[in-house]
């Protein structure tokens, strides 16, 4: 198998990630609802994952850094924990629904009004045009799913901070590829998923949440403080941690994150990487690129017009793992004008070799030229 999609969930993950995992179920307690040994190592295994985020971030506070199901949810609580009624919303055009589908229905229920930017150009000077005095929240990707692209997250921080406007940061494709310094960083809410460029396992997230002025609650739950009283606790991270944590998944991304900072030379391996296979489908005929071979992401977009259809066909039929379709990011597509047909969308890993890179080059030039 050559598995080159782990823009959708890294693989395979690092053999410390699953001992992590795997021991978690043995100590597995019930993490701040009782006393015992077993519970309270659990919460120390939860903890000490904040500080390992809040280290690899830069952030100060890893009492607001709040474990969550995926960086969808993550997003979600963002968003409903700080839009204001009536405000106006500015979105990027590269957003992945997880952003585009809560602002639309918000919209739809007569709560914000939305716009979205344009990337291309000076995005900058596009938010420029877009604000308003009614605008009250951004909500932006850091790097895009689909091509990779990065905007300029600590600019875009410094604008809305000028404007008195609020910035969410999704970095579920960011995440791992792109250094974070959060502390030089102005936002509001900074939102990742584990099992992405972090290495770790589906069903963990996290939301850095920078700005004390929550309006609203996003779930209700138990939290195993203050029982009897009938709301969540007006505190971080208990006001939005309902219920049982994933322990398990949590521990994994602590490890992942571990596997990163001792795997010096990930970013340098994933550019030298993705410049190689740009440059090589540069070459091949009836393909169009759509990602740049210097995105940080390992990220190869590419389409073929009337033959996509059968060339995923024969991914499939040698077990070469990439992704087909419209990636959960409409807007996207129609920014790089896919809209109608999709692209492909290889995605390369710290575990990719460069044989596995060579055989999808050479299969995809052996198929083109013989189908083409």
């Amino acid at each position: 198998m050559i598995y080159l999609d782990n823009a959708a969930t890294s693989y395979p993950k690092p053999p410390s990630v699953i001992d992590a995992v795997s021991n978690a179920l043995a100590y597995c307690g019930n993490p701040g609802r009782s006393a015992h040994s077993l519970a309270m190592f659990s919460a120390e295994q939860i903890f000490s994952c904040r500080q390992i985020i809040s280290s690899y971030f830069h952030y100060l506070y890893p009492e607001q850094i709040i474990f969550t199901l995926n960086a969808t949810y993550a997003i979600n609580i963002a968003i409903h924990a700080l839009y204001e009624e009536g405000c106006h919303v500015l979105i990027s055009d590269l957003e992945h629904n997880a952003v585009y589908r809560p602002i639309s229905q918000l919209a739809r229920e007569g709560r914000i009004t939305f716009d979205i930017v344009s990337h291309k150009g000076d995005f900058l000077q596009n938010i420029k045009c877009a604000i308003t005095p009614r605008t009250k929240m951004m909500v932006c990707t850091q790097a895009s799913n689909v091509t990779g692209e990065a905007l300029p997250i600590k600019e875009i921080g410094a604008f809305c901070y000028a404007h008195n406007v609020k910035l969410i940061i999704d970095a579920s494709q960011s995440a791992g590829h792109l250094p974070v310094h959060l502390d030089e960083t102005k936002f509001d809410a900074f939102c990742a998923p584990a099992h992405k460029g972090l290495y770790g396992i589906q069903g963990a997230g996290f939301l850095i949440l920078n700005n004390q002025n929550i309006l609203r609650d996003f779930i209700s739950g138990g939290t195993g403080s203050d029982p009897f009283s009938d709301h969540m606790p007006l505190y971080l991270p208990e006001r939005f941690e309902a219920g049982t944590p994933a322990t398990p998944a949590i521990a994994g991304l602590a490890e992942g994150i571990r596997f990163l900072e001792d795997t010096k030379d990930n970013q340098k391996h994933l550019s030298v990487m993705t410049a190689w296979m740009h440059d090589e489908f540069s070459l091949l005929p009836l393909v169009r690129l759509h990602s740049s071979k210097d995105n940080p992401c390992g990220i190869l977009s590419f389409s073929c017009d009337r033959l996509q259809g059968q060339l995923m066909d024969a991914y499939h039929m040698q077990d070469i793992c990439v992704r087909d379709g419209f990636h959960c990011a409409p807007l996207a597509h129609k920014c790089i004008g896919t809209d109608k047909i999709g692209c492909i969308r290889a995605s390369i890993g710290a575990h990719t070799k460069q044989d596995d890179i060579e055989k999808f080059i050479s299969f995809t030039r052996k198929w083109l030229l013989a189908n083409g």
